[in-house]
């Protein structure tokens, strides 16, 4: 079964971090809540460059997945998943995927759930 963008402390702090005017501004809740924000895709955030060279992109990624990932530590505590995970593998795994404009936040929530725990996952 595939991953499934649901009320947990993993999407709803990605959802949060990506809408809140005081963190990324992606988007508005009033044109996506909660509920449907799994099906926005990545070409749908205000960074994503739909003009420019690959270099643009690939820059504008790289500045949102460095922005993206400090406010989600802020916004939430996060440990690694398993001790053999690598922080520059997490930053590998989602600038990856901020740089593919059809990628969906509900992907975007599956790599980072995959390799980081969450508050509601800790003992």
């Amino acid at each position: 079964m595939s991953y499934q963008w649901k009320d947990n402390v993993c999407c709803r702090s990605i959802y949060k971090v990506l809408e809140s005017d005081d963190k990324l501004d992606e988007f508005e809740a009033s044109d996506t809540p909660f509920e449907k924000a799994g099906d926005l895709t990545v070409g749908q955030l205000r960074y994503f460059s739909h003009t420019g060279t690959s270099d643009v992109r690939d820059f504008s990624a790289w500045n949102i997945t460095r922005h993206f990932l400090n406010k989600l530590s802020i916004e939430t505590r996060l440990d690694k998943q398993s001790p053999e995970i690598k922080t520059n593998h997490l930053y590998g795994a989602v600038y990856a995927l901020f740089r593919q404009k059809n990628k969906t936040l509900c992907e975007l929530a599956e790599v980072v759930d995959s390799l980081v725990k969450f508050d509601d996952e800790m003992s």
